[in-house]
C-alpha cells in the first residue's frame, strides 16, 4: 500500500477497480441501495469505502473525512481488504 495520503488507481487490484463501479445516486438513493441489499454488512462496508475512495481520487485523509472514520481506522480497514491493494 501505498505510504503517501493518496493511493493511486494503479495501486489498486483489477478486482477493486471493479468494484469501485458502485454508484449511489443521491436522486435516485432507492435503486442505488438495491445494489447493496442481501450483501453481507462487511461487504457493503467494504463497496462504500473503495467507492468512496475512487470517488475522492484515492486521497485517504478526504476519504476518511467523508466516512467519519478516522484515517488510521481508514488504513486498518484497506489492510484487511488482503490482496485487493498492492502493496
Amino acid at each position: 500500500m501505498s505510504d503517501s495520503e493518496y493511493i493511486r488507481l494503479e495501486d489498486l487490484s483489477k478486482e477493486v477497480k471493479q468494484e469501485t463501479t458502485l454508484s449511489l445516486n443521491p436522486e435516485n438513493l432507492e435503486a442505488s441501495i438495491q445494489q447493496l441489499v442481501g450483501l453481507p454488512l462487511k461487504e457493503v462496508e467494504r463497496k462504500v469505502i473503495l467507492a468512496t475512495l475512487a470517488q475522492y481520487q484515492g486521497h485517504r485523509r478526504k476519504t476518511a473525512e467523508v466516512l467519519g472514520i478516522s484515517e488510521r481506522g481508514l488504513r486498518e480497514k484497506l489492510k484487511l481488504y488482503k490482496g485487493t491493494i498492492e502493496e
